[in-house]
Order: C-alpha cells, then structure tokens, then sequence
C-alpha cells in the first residue's frame, strides 16, 4: 500500500506522482484479472507464468509500460520462445509479463480478424473491436450490425 501514498487525488486515473505509468485503475484491471481466473480456473496456481501475468498484462494495458522490453522481445525470437515457457509457474519476471502480454495480444488480433462459418451458413465475423453477428437466429440471437 505504499505504493499508493504519491497518488494525486484529484486524477480519475489513479496516478502516481513521479511515475509516467503507474496508475491504480491499471493495477486494480490487472489483479482483478487473476482474482476472476483463480476463481474460474482449476489449477490456476500451476498455469505457466506468461499465461498468467500476460492475460493480466492485457487487460492492464501495458504496452507503453514495458515497450521497450516488449521491442526488445519481439526482435529475439530465442528469448522470447524461452519466456514462453510452460513450466514456469513463479511470478515477477518481467520478461514472461512482456512475452505473456505479446502472446495474448498476437492472438487477441488474430481472432480479429476471424472468419468462423457452420454448417447452417451462419456467420461470426469480428473486425478489431467491431463484432458483427449474422444469421444466428437459429441459436437464438437476432441479427446484429
């Protein structure tokens, strides 16, 4: 909790004097998203650590916050295969929350750009953060834009 002893009062953010990216809105989306996956999770505690730290790194939105080591990450394809590891389970190494974080991210844009068809023809097309819904009556949901 000392951490939060510089927060400027008056920020909606929560932001910490003298930090460019501390913001307690961030650190509460980030803790919260291991509070709802160790409450929905069997076995959550033996997850590897990038699954862990990089789904809360996402949610988080840490991309300006650890930038250059992500940059650095993404240009090492050695290290950031060994970051990936799943069979670290431990927390705190910044490297696994950065590689976690790409990992998440690279399929988080990969699904935007998914095409899904079944066999009634009905389709399921999601376009970077807009979801469009077609012919799915037969599921019970109405047609969407």
């Amino acid at each position: 909790m000392n951490a939060y002893n510089s927060m400027i009062i008056d920020n909606a953010d929560g932001k910490m004097s003298g930090s460019d990216n501390f913001y307690l809105d961030r650190t509460l989306a980030h803790e919260f998203t291991h509070a709802v996956m160790a409450a929905n999770i069997n076995y959550y505690m033996v997850l590897p650590q990038f699954v862990k730290e990089g789904m809360a790194e996402l949610t988080h939105g840490v991309d300006d916050d650890r930038y250059s080591l992500i940059k650095s990450l993404s240009t090492n394809a050695t290290a950031l295969g060994n970051w990936l590891d799943t069979s670290n389970t431990n927390t705190g190494q910044s490297n696994a929350y950065a590689a976690g974080y790409m990992f998440f991210r690279y399929l988080a844009r990969q699904a935007g750009d998914l095409t899904i068809s079944n066999s009634t023809d009905s389709t399921v097309r999601t376009f970077h953060g807009n979801d469009h819904v077609t012919n799915f009556v037969s599921l019970g949901f109405a047609s969407e834009h």
